[in-house]
């Protein structure tokens, strides 16, 4: 059998030659370990390479073993995917069938393991195609985590924003944050009259995004003002807490 680093190069190739791609370096990372029979954690790997172990656990391995299961044409992990490495060279080194086919039907074909993407509009969170910006993810993945955090992006049309905040937002899930998505496209303009109607506003979408009991005639006190209004109606109702 090949030993770890022909093994290394042999699934490189197999990654290219069955779906196109190259592996990230840190991927590579995760790749080889995960070939090793003493294998090392994602928080010592995240340690050794310098970035952190939920960029590696949320964002990079999962990525890795999907594009793995592609190749492989089975469901890859890091505790089987030695295993089923080494099936696949075994089968290959298998002898040929004595019989040959001469002609091959064009609906016969098997087609590819891999569906193309639509090249518009957000890029999955599973996609092959969407291409990090380290140490752009990382970085938000680290802020979103500490409180009262503001995270502005701002670039040019068909950079990848929303695909890079739905990246942010499923981070945020993986963390047992509750996500509240506001658009204020979606707003109608009378929303923007006035500071206390939008901040009504605001307390209105969050509480009902939550599937919680809006409560905010009980909190609303015409004399405090909006912004008294809308932080005390955080900060004082329980059932944010």
């Amino acid at each position: 059998m090949k030993n770890i680093e022909e093994l290394v190069e042999s699934a490189l190739q197999l990654v290219a030659t069955e779906t196109g791609f190259s592996l990230s370096y840190i991927q590579k990372v995760i790749l080889r370990e995960s070939l090793l029979e003493n294998k090392k954690t994602y928080a010592k790997l995240a340690q050794e390479n310098k970035c952190s172990e939920s960029y590696i656990k949320f964002t990079v391995a999962p990525r890795l073993w999907s594009l793995l299961s592609q190749t492989l044409s089975e469901k890859v992990n890091k505790t089987n995917f030695l295993t089923l490495l080494e099936q696949k060279f075994i089968n290959q080194n298998l002898p040929q069938p004595t019989e040959t086919i001469t002609a091959i039907s064009a609906t016969s074909l098997t087609r590819p393991r891999y569906v193309l993407e639509s090249p518009e509009g957000q890029v999955p969170l599973a996609s092959l195609l969407y291409v990090e910006r380290s140490p752009i993810e990382q970085t938000c993945y680290q802020e979103i985590l500490q409180p009262h955090v503001f995270i502005r992006i701002q670039a040019p049309r068909k950079i990848g924003k929303t695909s890079l905040i739905t990246r942010i937002l499923d981070y945020g899930s993986s963390q047992n944050y509750h996500i509240v998505r506001l658009s204020l496209q979606s707003a109608g303009t009378q929303v923007f009259a006035s500071s206390d109607r939008f901040l009504r506003w605001f307390c209105t979408n969050v509480t009902r995004q939550l599937g919680l009991e809006s409560r905010l005639n009980h909190y609303w006190d015409e004399d405090m003002g909006a912004l008294i209004n809308s932080t005390i109606y955080f900060q004082g109702n329980e059932i944010f807490l």
